[in-house]
């Protein structure tokens, strides 16, 4: 039987690591930032260097469009974005949707060649890292995850140059170090990411998942 892969879910809007406690929050745009020591988590759409790779109306398509055609119909979703991925293949985001939709049809084998591709692609995309790393936990392929992330387990470490991460980033980020600490045996790192994930986002289907696993190996 084939292994299922569930990737980290991605909004399209996010336009033993030292993870700094929470400071504090603050409303900015009736949006609700939490602030850490050296970064902030914000829930508003955010831009990056990546936005600038496509047209915006072609951008507005893959992050609202077919963000839900994904879960509606999968296979015609499908159909765009691999046309996309040929108009745009330095996109990252087109192979994000792509692996969500393989996954939505059960095609574990499309899924992990596109994040694999990806993750070649654009190594320093954080979702590139974070799905390829996912794939590598479910494939017993645990040893390369520390490489992946070049052994900096904190996002401030990895992308020294940034100040904020779109909570889908964090969520995915903390949710994958939750779930590596417990398969090496690190419960104490586990339930430190699973803290921050229920600081970030307590009733996130991420934050429930690791916090069911760590139930499940403590009893």
């Amino acid at each position: 039987m084939k292994k299922k892969h569930k990737l980290s879910k991605t909004s399209g809007n996010e336009r033993k690591g030292n993870v700094a406690p929470l400071n504090g929050r603050q409303k900015r745009n009736g949006v609700i930032s939490i602030y850490f020591n050296k970064y902030a988590i914000v829930y508003e759409p955010m831009d990056d260097e990546y936005t600038k790779l496509v047209p915006p109306e072609i951008d507005n398509e893959i992050n609202n469009e077919l963000s839900c055609l994904i879960r509606e119909n999968p296979k015609k979703a499908i159909d765009r974005l691999n046309q996309l991925k040929r108009q745009y293949p330095d996109y990252p985001r087109i192979y994000n949707y792509l692996a969500n939709a393989y996954s939505f049809l059960g095609d574990s084998e499309k899924l992990i060649k596109v994040v694999e591709e990806n993750y070649r692609k654009n190594p320093e995309y954080l979702f590139a890292k974070v799905n390829y790393a996912e794939i590598c936990l479910h494939g017993d392929e645990i040893d390369k995850i520390p490489i992946i992330f070049d052994h900096k387990f904190d996002l401030k470490m990895l992308y020294p140059h940034r100040n904020e991460f779109h909570v889908t980033e964090a969520i995915s980020f903390f949710g994958l170090l939750g779930r590596y600490y417990l398969n090496i045996g690190d419960l104490g790192q586990s339930r430190r990411m699973l803290k921050i994930l229920k600081d970030i986002d307590p009733d996130n289907e991420t934050t429930q998942l690791l916090k069911s696993i760590i139930n499940q190996k403590r009893n």
